[in-house]
């Protein structure tokens, strides 16, 4: 079963990618370099959940690559992402550059509590942080919303909440669960990218 939610996580980060790009009309070059972020996420998330099916064999190599793969989701992926949602949700733009610097600062962060012995709180502080966040970004006060809109904004708040608060490795109460995680996170990606995707700006 853990094979199997970690294949479902796979689809459900790639056609997520996928929504970015399914508009009706040609993407402007800012939501262009949005859709691109979204899909390099995608593809990071979904080479940490590929993990279980071709890396069950331990060795010092093979847990290296496993535990960057891991590192690059948790720590670099995921906050992404949740960027990415929220300056959609106040359509600011931000050049590829820009996005570039942020992802250093990220990946950065991670390392300077890692060494500093913090990073147990890094992690449990950035699943709260990514979480709120996310819950701000679908709920933020645009016009036209309709009842479709709210009912995958909170699809994708509890979904997201749920993996992150509840199933990570990071999680508050102890239920640390991979298939419960990747599930809840397929649901929250897949909700997330109908929601963001059709506020993509076209030509």
């Amino acid at each position: 079963m853990a094979i199997l939610s970690s294949l479902v996580l796979v689809f459900a980060s790639l056609f997520s990618a996928l929504l970015a790009y399914r508009q009706p009309a040609k993407l402007t070059a800012d939501s262009k370099t949005i859709a691109s972020i979204i899909t390099l996420c995608a593809i990071f998330i979904s080479l940490s959940a590929l993990i279980p099916i071709f890396f069950q064999a331990s060795g010092e190599q093979q847990d290296i690559f496993r535990l960057m793969l891991q590192n690059l989701q948790q720590y670099l992926a995921i906050p992404l992402l949740c960027s990415v949602f929220l300056s959609i949700s106040f359509n600011r733009t931000f050049t590829k550059a820009t996005w570039g610097r942020w992802s250093l600062v990220l990946l950065a962060s991670f390392e300077l509590c890692r060494r500093a012995e913090v990073g147990e709180a890094y992690s449990t502080g950035l699943v709260v942080i990514s979480s709120a966040l996310i819950l701000f970004s679908v709920f933020f006060k645009r016009p036209n919303k309709t009842a479709a809109d709210y009912l995958t904004a909170g699809v994708a708040a509890a979904s997201y909440s749920a993996a992150m608060l509840l199933f990570s490795s990071s999680s508050l109460l102890d239920l640390s669960n991979l298939m419960a995680f990747n599930l809840c996170l397929s649901i929250a990606l897949i909700a997330l990218g109908l929601h963001f995707g059709k506020r993509l700006i076209t030509e």
